[in-house]
């Protein structure tokens, strides 16, 4: 920024045909036909009334700036808190969200199984998911082989995701996974296969509105526009054995059959998603 000193008129700009500046001088003369005129570097104070207009805008753009921090920390703090609600939009991203990451592990542990790792060789151990207390989802498959390993804390591919707060409502009584976290475990898919366990991803501490979504992704019906529900919650850890689970009941007949459901538990009101990995 600099002001010009022109002598008489000004029709054209300093340093149309080379730099104004270089290391050779502190200030520059040009030519402009017959024109000169005199570069000289601008100090606080000699463009304030030039720049009044800039000066405003900078304001109005500050001002947006700190609008949008707001607005941004109220809706973080809602999401922390768990009540924070979610637009239809958001929660149709953060469903799609959860279904590519359950569809990543069903499509590494079908490689896995598609390079020699058996059923009852694959381990989803891991350090990162954990039940409410801190204690680990899963423990080491003692029939497992290094290569069947699907977590990548245990030498696999899959990177462990901790879904943000503002997809889960938090949960804090023992025995439950803790809100965020997800597991590969034993469920049996009703109408799926034969009658043998399944394995599955699973996720609960859903939103209902991304519960909602989920199923609209997958055409599964929501009765009421609210998720189907299940009185039972039948599942179980897995290490290798695939033992005898029981399936869940379906009053409203709008899971059974599906590949992938979410649904709320009447016992506990829990929003659970369940996608199956390996159907038997």
């Amino acid at each position: 920024m600099g002001l010009r000193i022109i002598t008489p008129s000004n029709h054209c700009h300093p340093g149309e045909s080379r730099d104004p500046y270089d290391a050779s001088s502190g200030k520059k003369t040009a030519d402009c036909g017959n024109e000169k005129f005199l570069w000289v570097p601008a100090f606080a104070g000699m463009t304030k009334r030039v720049n009044s207009h800039s000066g405003n805008a900078v304001i109005f753009v500050l001002l947006a700036v700190a609008l949008f921090g707001a607005l941004s920390y109220t809706f973080m703090r809602g999401s922390k808190s768990g009540q924070g609600n979610l637009s239809q939009q958001q929660a149709k991203l953060a469903a799609q969200e959860i279904l590519n990451y359950a569809q990543a592990i069903e499509k590494e542990t079908n490689r896995l199984i598609q390079r020699g790792c058996g059923e009852n060789q694959l381990n989803v151990f891991n350090t990162v998911y954990t039940y409410y207390d801190g204690s680990p989802l899963a423990a080491n498959n003692p029939n497992s082989l290094p290569e069947c390993n699907i977590y990548k804390t245990s030498g696999g591919k899959i990177n462990e995701t901790i879904f943000p707060d503002s997809y889960v409502i938090p949960a804090s009584f023992p025995g439950t996974i803790k809100y965020g976290h997800s597991s590969v475990r034993l469920v049996n898919m009703l109408g799926l296969g034969t009658t043998a366990t399944d394995l599955v991803f699973f996720m609960p501490h859903i939103k209902r509105d991304i519960c909602i979504e989920i199923n609209n992704i997958l055409g599964i019906a929501n009765p009421s526009n609210l998720p189907p529900t299940t009185a039972s919650n039948n599942s179980g850890g897995y290490i290798g054995t695939f033992y005898v689970i029981a399936a869940n009941d379906d009053p409203t007949n709008s899971f059974t059959g599906k590949y992938a459901y979410c649904v709320q538990n009447t016992s506990d009101n829990v929003y659970r998603f369940t996608y199956a990995v390996i159907v038997r």
